[in-house]
């Protein structure tokens, strides 16, 4: 498949339930090594009715064919807060679509660098983008297990 008649556009209330459902789908590999208690609240962290609570600084665009929602992306400031593919869409440049917008909105605000804080399992994207890696923030979670983030960041 390729990337014809994909369009990248904000994102709006209709669009929350497949939105949501892109995220939970992206979201499983990274959630096997967490308990089922936090990976419960992570996935209704990111239901419908909560994805957007607390978040109201996020600027978010989805990439759409026709009325099926491919993926999504959300910059606040110069960070990149969000961004999901629908794993059954992966490698088919539907990601660089959205980071392209992302890369254009950094442009017209004259931003010098983007940033984002890398899953391990997401690093390897960010990476082909561009990104470089500047240290690894380590959390740990409610049930007292450790992981890490990795801050990236891109000169532009």
């Amino acid at each position: 498949m390729t990337t014809s008649g994909i369009r990248i556009r904000k994102l709006e209330n209709r669009d929350l339930e497949q939105v949501a459902l892109v995220v939970q789908k992206s979201m499983l590999p990274s959630l096997a090594k967490l308990s089922p208690e936090i990976i419960q609240k992570k996935l209704s962290r990111n239901n419908t009715t909560n994805f957007l609570t607390g978040r109201e600084l996020v600027e978010y665009f989805v990439a759409e064919r026709e009325t099926e929602i491919l993926g999504l992306v959300g910059l606040q400031d110069n960070e990149i807060r969000t961004f999901y593919v629908d794993p059954t869409r992966q490698g088919q440049g539907i990601g660089r679509l959205l980071y392209n917008k992302i890369i254009e909105l950094a442009k017209v605000r004259n931003f010098k660098e983007l940033i984002v804080k890398s899953s391990e399992e997401a690093f390897d994207v960010y990476k082909h983008l561009g990104f470089i890696k500047v240290n690894k923030i380590w959390k740990t979670t409610e049930d007292g297990s450790k992981h890490f983030t990795i801050l990236m960041k891109q000169i532009l």
